[in-house]
């Protein structure tokens, strides 16, 4: 049985209708179902393929191609496959076709130069035209000829990742047969290129209404926030513009979500000329579940700014209320001033906050930094605020005891995945709210006296202990320290 029957093709089918065939007969014959059979298939259909090769050479005219440089081999015909990956390509750039002297009337073809104005042609967008140019050019009515220009084409695509849409870069793998599985392609290299050259086209400046038409921001002030945001991730990063352009508290967020809408996620999409130290800043400072430098400074920075701000609508005050009584007065700039400190020493608190919160209340089968410690802290807490009861200043207790009561509702909440504290919703806690606010302005109406209400930080610790209490014997058996405790076995000797 000859090699094309046994594929189930007639003798004059050329090498596309074999790999289909070929394809097509894998799926019945597996080489972990039947490896003879299997064996059989893969050599009829190699010599199937060598059967048409040879007789595309017979038929082929001649077309004079570049001599290539010296130590440079010519890629093999066998070698169908295209790049991979980026750096195969990379290893492969500079490859020539070499060798077999053949001829074209009055022009020589040159490979490079084929791949050079195949390029700059799909960077103009146009894919009918791209067609029409592949379909029509004569050095490409040699199948040989045609399977080598196709894979220099795609390694030189995947090498430079050239500004393209979609449609262009599917017609150049379609042309050349390249569209397929046995191609040789890396599934998710290939998505990558993808991406990166429609990302590519889309950033261009004649091109970006087709961007803001993707990501539905046509309209005038959604165009211009993509074109600030662009802007700023093209710029060179230095600390005192990228400092000035964070005193925006809305830039962090929507310079993430745009980055997010432009990528699906996958920031490496983007290409060459977009900052990364501004992207990573910038994704920094968004991410609010993070104490990272990039807030920490833009904090600062605000806090300084804000202070500076305070201080000059201040003594434009004190000038305005200098008329009467013909004096100025700096009470109003001291009072902005420390409302804006006051804000400052907020959000700085809220930075010490967050990383402790959540140390504290990380799971149980989550590993942690000083396991005692993240276990026994609300009770040290409690403990420490009740000693300064007896102390000269009795008030000064509540310093602990509030952090202590949050830190174990919080660690109750986020541990048992429902936010809700002994099963009760945010409905009853506003309730209990509102009845101890009532409470409280009613011993501040009845002019009790500070004596009378000392048993605040007795109520408070209670409370934290009763949750964590309540939080420590849901979680016995996963303990972290029941792991940590546990000997290593003794391995036999």
């Amino acid at each position: 049985m000859s090699p094309f029957a046994r594929l189930g093709l007639p003798a004059d089918a050329d090498e596309r209708a074999i790999k289909r065939a070929y394809a097509q007969r894998l799926r019945q014959t597996r080489p972990e179902d039947d490896p003879a059979g299997f064996q059989q298939l893969h050599a009829a259909y190699q010599a199937a393929l060598d059967w048409c090769r040879q007789r595309a050479l017979s038929e082929a005219p001649s077309v004079d191609t570049e001599a290539a440089p010296a130590g440079h081999t010519a890629p093999s015909v066998e070698s169908a496959a295209v790049p991979v990956s980026r750096s195969m390509a990379e290893d492969t750039s500079d490859a020539r076709i070499g060798a077999n002297p053949v001829s074209v009337p009055a022009k020589t073809f040159s490979m490079q130069g084929f791949c050079e104005e195949a390029i700059a042609l799909a960077t103009k967008g146009d894919a009918d035209e791209l067609q029409r140019w592949l379909g029509r050019h004569p050095a490409l009515w040699s199948l040989q000829l045609k399977a080598q220009a196709g894979r220099l084409l795609v390694q030189q695509i995947y090498r430079q990742e050239p500004p393209m849409p979609a449609a262009c870069l599917s017609t150049v793998l379609r042309f050349f047969d390249l569209d397929h599985a046995l191609a040789g392609h890396d599934p998710l290299a290939l998505q990558m290129l993808q991406r990166r050259t429609q990302l590519a086209w889309e950033l261009q400046p004649e091109h970006r209404g087709e961007l803001a038409a993707r990501l539905h921001m046509q309209d005038k002030p959604a165009r211009k926030k993509l074109e600030r945001t662009l802007r700023q991730l093209a710029r060179p990063f230095h600390w005192p513009q990228v400092l000035l352009a964070g005193l925006d508290l809305t830039k962090p967020r929507r310079i993430a979500e745009t980055v997010g809408r432009l990528t699906g996620g996958t920031h490496d999409a983007l290409p060459v000329f977009i900052r990364r130290n501004q992207l990573a800043f910038w994704l920094a400072a968004a991410d609010r579940t993070k104490v990272s430098k990039p807030r920490l400074l833009l904090g600062l920075s605000r806090s300084i700014a804000g202070m500076f701000a305070m201080l000059l609508v201040g003594l434009l005050c004190g000038l305005v209320f200098s008329v009467y009584p013909e004096r100025f007065t700096a009470g109003p700039a001291f009072f902005l001033v420390g409302c804006a400190a006051a804000a400052g020493l907020a959000w700085a608190l809220l930075m010490a906050w967050l990383p402790l919160d959540h140390w504290h209340s990380r799971r149980e089968e989550l590993p942690a930094r000083w396991p005692w410690l993240c276990l026994l802290l609300v009770p040290l807490l409690c403990t420490a605020g009740m000693l300064l009861t007896i102390s000269p200043f009795p008030s000064t207790s509540l310093l602990l005891m509030l952090p202590a009561t949050l830190l174990a509702i919080r660690r109750y909440g986020r541990r048992q995945g429902g936010g809700k504290i002994f099963a009760v919703g945010r409905r009853f806690i506003w309730i209990i709210a509102v009845v101890l606010s009532q409470i409280v302005h009613a011993l501040k109406e009845s002019n009790v006296a500070a004596d009378d209400i000392a048993f605040l930080p007795g109520v408070l610790a209670g409370v934290a202990v009763l949750i964590w209490s309540i939080d420590l014997w849901k979680n016995r058996r996963r303990l972290r320290l029941r792991s940590a405790l546990k000997r290593p076995e003794r391995q036999p000797t």
